[in-house]
């Protein structure tokens, strides 16, 4: 057969700037064997993205 065992997903969006992007449609393609489609629908997520410059390891403090 063909078609994985988990889902795949495709994101439509918008960059707002250099570190957000707004994303409104999503489409999520299940697998071919168990006979289910394409499902797509709109959605509302907002990503802002930080400048994080530590590489987390034991010594860091926010990790116990």
């Amino acid at each position: 057969g063909s078609g994985g065992k988990y889902p795949t997903q495709m994101k439509w969006g918008r960059i707002i700037n250099d570190s957000t992007i707004h994303f409104y449609e999503e489409e999520i393609g299940y697998p071919s064997q168990y006979g289910k489609g394409k499902k797509r629908e709109v959605i509302d997520e907002i990503y802002h993205f930080r400048q994080f410059s530590s590489k987390p390891d034991s010594t860091n403090n926010f990790i116990k």
